[in-house]
């Protein structure tokens, strides 16, 4: 009886079906058929972020929501992989940062990433980390951002096992690059009509946007464990009081759809803002 009770559960987890198709290569390995695994993962993250915003899952008083979090996360990634946009063996990989994130719990006791290297590399948990051998990473919010210092968006062997820092240089720099763009783009929207104040107009704002990046570059390079959040709130902060816009510039670019809001960093503050904090997130997590 022994004897047909094993053959029967051998026959059944052979038949079972599997996360994914058998034999299938797992998540982000050196196969063809993994080699889009990684734009797929991030492109569901990135879904995940926009429709489980984790300040709508704040605690009530003692009581966790981090579980209602991860449900919808999860909820994100059997839609991605029910569409066939992510294999199911990236569903773990994918959910990863949301899991281990520290969304939904209440304030106290305070719950921060937790590192502790092993032979195998570092790992990481959310958690009170008051043992021996932990190391807090208090400045993140989840554990791919504490852990991942290599920039590949995951946790493994290849990462140092110390909390992460800013790539202060890359942000800075892609800060930049964008704010020229948009100075380009001035530029040419008031060479059009040859309007020597609007040009001015231009100059004066976004030398200050030039400044600005600067600031941001100085500001992380002096803590490099500062959070993007801190970053554009520092950004944000700037463009409340944009500089002064030379008079004739705004006169002249008034009611022109092509020139409009040309003349001023406040047309375009908000927006660089919002892309230093989207460098900020893209470069380091």
């Amino acid at each position: 009886m022994l004897r047909v009770v094993v053959a029967l559960a051998c026959a059944i987890a052979v038949i079972a079906p599997s996360d994914g198709f058998a034999g299938a290569p797992k998540c982000r390995a050196d196969d063809p058929a993994a080699a889009a695994d990684a734009d797929a993962v991030q492109a569901v993250r990135q879904q995940i972020s926009a429709g489980c915003d984790c300040a709508s899952f704040p605690a009530d008083g003692k009581k966790s929501k981090h579980g209602e979090y991860v449900k919808c996360a999860q909820g994100v990634v059997k839609a991605a992989v029910d569409g066939k946009q992510l294999r199911a063996q990236c569903k773990q990989l994918a959910l990863y940062p949301f899991a281990l994130s520290t969304c939904g719990y209440p304030a106290a006791p305070p719950r921060v990433p937790c590192l502790k290297t092993t032979k195998k590399g570092p790992t990481c948990k959310i958690g009170k980390c008051t043992g021996p051998r932990d190391l807090p990473c208090p400045a993140r919010d989840d554990c791919l951002a504490a852990a991942d210092t290599n920039h590949d968006a995951q946790v493994s062997a290849l990462d140092s096992g110390q909390c992460n820092v800013l790539d202060c240089a890359a942000v800075a720099t892609l800060s930049t690059d964008f704010v020229a763009a948009r100075v380009d783009s001035c530029f040419r929207g008031c060479d059009i009509i040859l309007f020597d104040q609007c040009v001015t107009g231009c100059i004066t704002g976004y030398d200050a946007a030039f400044h600005r990046a600067a600031e941001i570059r100085d500001l992380c390079e002096a803590d490099p464990t500062v959070t993007c959040d801190a970053l554009h709130a520092a950004a944000a902060e700037f463009c409340a009081t944009p500089p002064p816009v030379p008079p004739k510039c705004a006169e002249e670019c008034a009611g022109l759809a092509f020139c409009e809001g040309k003349c001023q960093l406040a047309a375009d503050c908000t927006a660089i803002a919002d892309e230093i904090n989207r460098i900020c997130l893209t470069t380091n997590y």
